[in-house]
């Protein structure tokens, strides 16, 4: 096979060239079961300036030996740790504005109108070296409008390391914090001026290393703090504040209607916070986690969580009316928006290796939603949801004209999946066990005009973003 066949190469560099042998011949060593070569390279410089031409040689004794454990040809074993991956992370939610599936909106002055809510994620690789990654990311707005652009928060936390001896990556650096720093931005069109208004408060967390315990406190869902003195890494939002989308709508007949906000996301008051992630190797059961390691000597086995919550979220609300409105409501019900989530909690769990735990993912919230004339409540689990909204339409009648807005919208969430466990044999391939818990989707439709002429339609969008657990584990090769 090339390029030991042709053995003999002539190559020109300049106004030199060069002519190379390649030679694979058998040692004095060389048997069957221990095929020792050695390859021998020599090149010559065959015209050309300079001095006299003498041949310079390269020889490598090549060697293969049997089993993964052997240190005949090398000062380590060869691949012969087991692999270990883990990944958590809650996914970038967010909640935006949009008209027809394009971002611009003209009747609000909007090009682009996005809430960013906070995002982390952890990684751990671990085989013969180990290499970490941890970020925490702060919620955020982007408001670009037809004068101005406003992007605040977003700030991100972000540390590595790995224990390579060839990498520039220290194996236990420092905590990274990032503080966040926003405010609220406002844009305006024809119809109105819409404001976004992000969390003004919070902190991203992000920490990883080679050696869990004192010096590197990675804390699990619960808290505590892993002790194994083996890779891992976690990631935190802390102290979100609410944040909205409201819109603010030209005076129609010289009295204007009051704001009326299209999104509320208030931050969780519970133990669930906005954000957190966490993964680590572990030698034997700690915290509740890999439950049936319950022998020490072992690989051990990889362990990753993911969690987000919030206490509420209000999607479509409509503006309020005062005395001089003549109000076309005749449904008896106060409306409240389209869509009121609280309490919503996720969580997704994974272990992989040698006495891993079972999988978990859990999502709880309380769902009302408008049906027409008044709202149906539905408890939210790790079971789908999928239903079209009742159409909610008023109209605001002042002098002569009238504005009647109508909202309609779609709210899913799909099922809550874990794969299949416990895996089987993982020597020949890798084993792998991921817990998804999707987000709760929705999307709410406006359409605006006075006296039946369209004067603004647009859309809020929300996605509260994934969480997601995912382990990964090779059993070393045999000897």
């Amino acid at each position: 096979q090339p390029p030991l066949n042709p053995h003999l190469h002539q190559v020109t560099l300049g106004t030199a060239t060069y002519l190379t042998g390649v030679y694979l011949t058998k040692t004095a060593e060389w048997t069957a079961s221990e095929p020792v070569l050695w390859l021998t390279v020599v090149t010559t410089r065959v015209s050309g300036p300079g001095e006299a031409f003498r041949p310079v040689a390269l020889r490598s004794q090549v060697y293969s030996p049997n089993g993964c454990l052997s240190t005949s040809v090398r000062p380590y074993s060869g691949p012969c740790q087991a692999f270990f991956y883990g990944s958590a992370a809650t996914l970038a939610g967010r909640i935006w504005l949009d008209q027809d599936g394009a971002d611009a909106i003209p009747e609000l002055g909007v090009s682009k109108a996005e809430l960013a809510m906070p995002a982390v994620s952890v990684s751990a690789q671990a085989e013969q070296t180990a290499s970490l990654d941890a970020s925490a990311l702060t919620s955020g707005i982007v408001l670009q409008g037809s004068s101005a652009s406003t992007s605040a928060g977003k700030i991100k936390a972000r540390v590595t390391a790995d224990d390579d001896p060839s990498s520039v990556l220290p194996s236990d650096p420092a905590p990274v914090t990032a503080a966040q720093s926003a405010a609220a931005a406002t844009t305006g069109g024809t119809f109105g001026a819409v404001t976004l208004t992000p969390s003004t408060t919070g902190q991203a967390e992000a920490m990883v290393g080679e050696n869990s315990g004192p010096t590197v406190p990675c804390r699990d869902l619960a808290g505590l703090t892993t002790s194994a003195g083996l890779p891992c890494g976690s990631a935190v939002f802390t102290e979100l504040a609410t944040q909205s989308i409201t819109v603010n709508p030209e005076p129609l007949a010289g009295r204007g209607l009051g704001t009326f906000t299209l999104v509320t996301l208030t931050p969780p008051t519970g133990s669930v916070g906005p954000g957190q992630a966490w993964t680590a190797r572990l030698p034997q059961t700690q915290n509740g986690h890999c439950t049936a390691l319950t022998s020490t000597g072992t690989v051990g086995c990889i362990s990753a969580q993911a969690e987000r919550g919030m206490s509420g979220l209000v999607l479509g609300g409509l503006p309020a009316t005062n005395s001089a409105d003549t109000l076309s409501w005749s449904t008896g019900v106060a409306f409240q928006g389209m869509v009121d989530v609280t309490g919503y909690t996720t969580s997704a769990e994974s272990e992989q290796g040698i006495g891993a735990g079972a999988p978990a993912g859990s999502r709880s919230a309380t769902i009302a939603y408008w049906n027409g004339s008044g709202y149906t409540t539905a408890a939210l689990g790790t079971a789908g949801l999928n239903t079209t909204l009742g159409t909610a339409s008023i109209g605001y009648k002042s002098g002569p004209s009238t504005m009647t807005i109508t909202v309609n919208g779609t709210l899913t969430a799909d099922a809550v999946t874990t794969t299949a466990w416990p895996t089987p044999d993982c020597a020949t391939a890798a084993c792998v066990t991921t817990t998804r818990v999707p987000a709760v989707v929705a999307r709410i439709t406006y359409e605006i005009d006075v006296d039946g002429t369209p004067v603004a339609t647009f859309a809020v969008n929300a996605d509260l973003g994934t969480v997601l657990a995912s382990t990964t584990y090779r059993a070393a090769p045999s000897e």
